[in-house]
Protein backbone atom coordinates (compact mmCIF):
# COMPACT_ATOMS: atom_id res chain seq x y z
CA UNK A 1 0.00 0.00 0.00
CA UNK A 2 1.39 3.14 -0.97
CA UNK A 3 1.80 6.35 1.27
CA UNK A 4 1.71 9.96 0.60
CA UNK A 5 4.70 11.65 2.49
CA UNK A 6 2.10 13.54 4.96
CA UNK A 7 0.43 9.93 5.88
CA UNK A 8 3.81 8.69 6.04
CA UNK A 9 4.73 11.91 8.53
CA UNK A 10 7.27 12.93 6.37
CA UNK A 11 6.09 16.31 5.28
CA UNK A 12 7.50 19.28 6.63
CA UNK A 13 5.64 21.37 9.12
CA UNK A 14 4.71 24.75 8.20
CA UNK A 15 6.89 27.63 8.87
CA UNK A 16 5.76 30.23 11.36
CA UNK A 17 5.14 33.58 9.86
CA UNK A 18 6.90 35.33 12.58
CA UNK A 19 10.31 33.06 12.09
CA UNK A 20 13.49 35.15 11.26
CA UNK A 21 14.70 35.07 7.94
CA UNK A 22 18.00 35.89 6.65
CA UNK A 23 19.03 38.79 4.96
CA UNK A 24 19.16 38.29 1.57
CA UNK A 25 23.14 39.38 1.60
CA UNK A 26 23.76 36.63 4.25
CA UNK A 27 22.40 34.05 2.06
CA UNK A 28 24.22 35.01 -0.99
CA UNK A 29 27.88 35.28 0.95
CA UNK A 30 26.50 32.09 3.00
CA UNK A 31 25.86 30.28 -0.16
CA UNK A 32 28.47 31.82 -2.52
CA UNK A 33 31.51 31.70 -1.18
CA UNK A 34 33.91 31.57 2.51
CA UNK A 35 35.99 34.53 1.33
CA UNK A 36 33.78 36.95 3.36
CA UNK A 37 34.76 35.43 6.91
CA UNK A 38 38.62 34.09 6.03
CA UNK A 39 42.14 35.96 7.40
CA UNK A 40 43.38 37.76 4.12
CA UNK A 41 45.63 34.87 3.86
CA UNK A 42 43.45 31.92 3.90
CA UNK A 43 41.15 34.71 1.27
CA UNK A 44 43.99 35.14 -0.89
CA UNK A 45 44.46 31.32 -1.15
CA UNK A 46 41.16 30.32 -1.99
CA UNK A 47 40.96 32.61 -4.70
CA UNK A 48 44.14 31.20 -6.74
CA UNK A 49 42.37 27.79 -5.87
CA UNK A 50 39.72 29.30 -7.63
CA UNK A 51 41.49 29.87 -10.42
CA UNK A 52 42.99 26.37 -10.77
CA UNK A 53 39.49 24.52 -10.04
CA UNK A 54 38.22 26.35 -13.07
CA UNK A 55 41.27 26.03 -15.72
CA UNK A 56 40.51 22.27 -14.23
CA UNK A 57 37.06 21.84 -15.37
CA UNK A 58 37.53 23.85 -18.38
CA UNK A 59 40.21 21.62 -19.59
CA UNK A 60 37.63 18.36 -18.60
CA UNK A 61 34.54 19.78 -19.45
CA UNK A 62 35.43 21.96 -22.30
CA UNK A 63 38.39 20.25 -23.85
CA UNK A 64 40.07 23.06 -24.26
CA UNK A 65 43.04 25.61 -22.39
CA UNK A 66 42.40 28.65 -20.40
CA UNK A 67 43.67 31.65 -21.57
CA UNK A 68 46.23 33.69 -19.86
CA UNK A 69 47.51 30.52 -17.51
CA UNK A 70 50.45 28.34 -17.61
CA UNK A 71 48.82 25.38 -19.34
CA UNK A 72 47.91 28.03 -22.45
CA UNK A 73 51.92 28.90 -22.97
CA UNK A 74 52.17 31.79 -20.35
CA UNK A 75 55.03 31.78 -18.16
CA UNK A 76 52.24 32.93 -15.11
CA UNK A 77 48.85 32.48 -14.44
CA UNK A 78 48.26 36.21 -13.63
CA UNK A 79 46.59 37.01 -16.73
CA UNK A 80 43.52 34.77 -15.90
CA UNK A 81 44.36 34.99 -12.09
CA UNK A 82 43.32 39.19 -12.89
CA UNK A 83 40.94 38.71 -15.12
CA UNK A 84 38.88 36.23 -12.46
CA UNK A 85 39.36 39.09 -9.73
CA UNK A 86 37.71 41.61 -12.07
CA UNK A 87 34.65 39.56 -12.48
CA UNK A 88 34.35 38.47 -9.17
CA UNK A 89 34.15 42.20 -8.17
CA UNK A 90 31.34 42.55 -10.40
CA UNK A 91 29.48 39.96 -8.29
CA UNK A 92 28.06 42.20 -4.95
CA UNK A 93 28.87 40.29 -1.67
CA UNK A 94 31.29 37.53 -3.23
CA UNK A 95 34.52 39.42 -2.18
CA UNK A 96 35.30 40.81 1.87
CA UNK A 97 34.21 44.17 2.33
CA UNK A 98 38.02 44.41 3.09
CA UNK A 99 38.55 43.83 -0.36
CA UNK A 100 40.27 46.89 -2.65
CA UNK A 101 42.89 47.55 -5.22
CA UNK A 102 45.65 47.46 -2.50
CA UNK A 103 44.43 43.94 -1.17
CA UNK A 104 44.17 43.06 -4.92
CA UNK A 105 48.07 43.78 -5.64
CA UNK A 106 48.81 41.92 -2.29
CA UNK A 107 47.26 38.78 -3.55
CA UNK A 108 48.89 39.12 -6.73
CA UNK A 109 52.56 39.91 -4.93
CA UNK A 110 51.78 37.00 -2.39
CA UNK A 111 50.63 34.33 -5.36
CA UNK A 112 53.28 35.59 -7.47
CA UNK A 113 55.34 32.11 -7.30
CA UNK A 114 51.84 29.99 -7.30
CA UNK A 115 50.65 31.36 -9.94
CA UNK A 116 53.62 29.82 -12.12
CA UNK A 117 53.80 26.42 -11.23
CA UNK A 118 51.04 23.71 -12.22
CA UNK A 119 48.62 22.05 -9.43
CA UNK A 120 46.37 19.28 -10.08
CA UNK A 121 42.02 19.76 -8.77
CA UNK A 122 42.83 16.36 -6.89
CA UNK A 123 45.77 18.39 -4.88
CA UNK A 124 43.46 21.44 -3.92
CA UNK A 125 40.14 19.45 -2.94
CA UNK A 126 39.63 18.12 0.96
CA UNK A 127 38.04 15.10 1.09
Amino acid sequence: MYLTPRENNLHRPAQSATAPKASSRTARNASRCTTVTNPEKETYRLLVDVLRLRREDKSTFEVDTMPGTIYNGEASSRPAFRKTLQRAKQLPGLLPLWWTDVKEAECLWENRKELQRAQEKADIQEY
